[in-house]
């Protein structure tokens, strides 16, 4: 029988946020590249919100690979479509986890952010780690559930130079973004998973 169970790194975040990553050394990140951005648990009641980013060549045909949005997905298909991912010298990717509490503290502190606010800064991060990174992104495409265009032109503005598509199902129409929805979720769900453990709390969740 294959082996389905995800890798073993920890993606745990009960409090604040963390940044976790595979990004390549390769000569192809100095080649244009495509980046596809998705998130998994936004505003969540238990579990962290994850905002991920994958990445690759410009001239790579993923659309074979089996990349779906991850909400289609069976449990097992997304881990072993994650460990693809994770062990593809050809695709890197990063991951913005931001844990409830984090969120709660800034929506409902004294100088209220707004959740829209969190998830855009989360998405500059998962951009930005990969540029940092040495990646040469010349498109990105990302999937949103607001107001595209002014999305788009917030992007633009933090990010001159590189050509953004934002639309609703992205991870459905860009194989790219499909990567990164399959990111986000199997590390949303192992995070889940040791909220889980540290609060003793059933789970039930698909």
């Amino acid at each position: 029988m294959e082996d389905y169970t995800v890798c073993t790194r920890d993606f745990s975040c009960v409090a604040g946020t963390r940044i976790v990553s595979q990004l390549r050394n390769e000569q192809w990140i100095r080649s244009p590249c495509i980046l596809g951005v998705d998130e998994a648990g936004r505003g969540p009641v238990l579990g962290p919100m994850i905002y991920a980013s994958a990445f690759c060549p410009q001239s790579s045909d993923i659309s074979d690979r089996g990349y779906a949005d991850s909400k289609t997905l069976t449990h097992e298909a997304r881990e072993k479509l994650f460990r693809a991912i994770n062990t593809d010298m050809g695709v890197g990717w990063v991951a913005h986890i931001m844990s409830a509490q984090h969120i709660s503290h800034y929506m409902l502190g004294k100088d209220k952010v707004s959740l829209n606010s969190l998830a855009f800064d989360a998405t500059c991060h998962v951009i930005r780690s990969a540029l940092e990174s040495g990646a040469n992104i010349k498109q990105i495409y990302v999937d949103t559930v607001g107001d595209a265009d002014r999305h788009r032109e917030r992007l633009s503005r933090a990010f001159p130079g590189i050509d953004f598509t934002v639309c609703p199902k992205a991870d459905s129409l860009y194989p790219i973004v499909s990567a990164a929805s399959i990111v986000a979720k199997v590390i949303r769900d192992k995070s889940l998973v040791d909220c889980q453990q540290v609060y003793r709390i059933p789970c039930t969740f698909p």
